[in-house]
């Protein structure tokens, strides 16, 4: 077993911690302990405010919050929402950017109960739904512009052996039916 799968393996974040739902009653497994991971993220803040006063260079993020923050990407990603786009993969790059950076703004003080899970989810979603947005613009760019006669790249749908030919409906239909 690799360090890599050891530290996973001893993580807190696994797949088969379940809970009873307070709405319907019905279990529910969590991929991430919000309780575990709101007091990681609130210590990581304070010594990181603390460093930043005094200073002196940033500390590297716990493991357990980098481990909470791919889990909750992931999770994310594999939504029916999200799961069918073929740019997936930079959408969860995109997410895991903003919520490390995103780490350091959460205020616990504003909340009576503070939910690092559901602010880092709210930051995935917008990172997700912004690189949507972006794709689907260069995607609109890209069809502008090969429509675009003087594009140089342009194609049109004729060709020069269809310069004389008349193409009615009763052509195109003797054409494909041999004038049946």
């Amino acid at each position: 077993m690799t360090n890599f799968n050891k530290r996973i393996n001893n993580s807190p974040f696994k797949l088969g911690t379940e809970r009873q739902s307070k709405a319907t009653g019905k279990k529910v497994r969590d991929y991430v302990d919000n309780e575990i991971f709101t007091k990681a993220i609130i210590a990581y803040n304070i010594e990181h405010k603390e460093r930043m006063a005094q200073g002196l260079p940033k500390k590297i993020m716990p493991d357990i919050i980098g481990h909470g923050i791919l889990k909750i990407v992931e999770g994310l990603g594999s939504r029916f929402n999200f799961r069918g786009y073929t740019y997936i993969d930079e959408m969860r790059d995109d997410a895991i950017v903003q919520a490390i950076y995103a780490v350091t703004k959460f205020d616990h003080t504003k909340f009576e109960k503070p939910n690092a899970f559901g602010y880092i989810n709210l930051i995935c979603w917008r990172s997700f739904t912004a690189r949507i947005k972006e794709e689907a613009e260069q995607q609109q760019i890209i069809e502008d512009l090969m429509m675009d006669p003087n594009y140089i790249c342009y194609q049109s749908d004729m060709n020069h052996n269809d310069i004389n030919i008349d193409i009615s409906k009763e052509n195109a239909v003797d054409f494909y039916f041999d004038g049946k």
